[in-house]
């Protein structure tokens, strides 16, 4: 009753017909770049592989865009049939 009251698991309202997916992108390590994709599968947690890994300073801390602009110029990539991801 709880839930209900602050709108949590409240019903959604329809989508519309004319609503699509146009780019479906996955972030494996957070803050850097992402992959598109055709399709992806769900985790308990989102979209499967997104945001898995993360980079951290030599304290442990997780490093973002806010802190360290070129983590964007890291691209992950994919290996499907191996699930091997490399960085470039």
């Amino acid at each position: 009753r709880l839930l209900a009251l602050l709108g949590i698991g409240a019903a959604f309202p329809p989508l519309r017909d004319d609503v699509r997916v146009v780019d479906l992108r996955i972030y494996p390590i957070k803050s850097c770049g992402g992959i598109s994709l055709k399709s992806s599968r769900m985790a308990p947690t989102g979209l499967e592989m997104d945001r898995v890994a993360a980079v951290v300073d030599g304290n442990g801390r997780i490093q973002t865009q806010r802190l360290r602009r070129r983590l964007a110029a890291i691209q992950p990539s994919l290996d499907p049939d191996t699930g091997i991801m490399t960085l470039a």
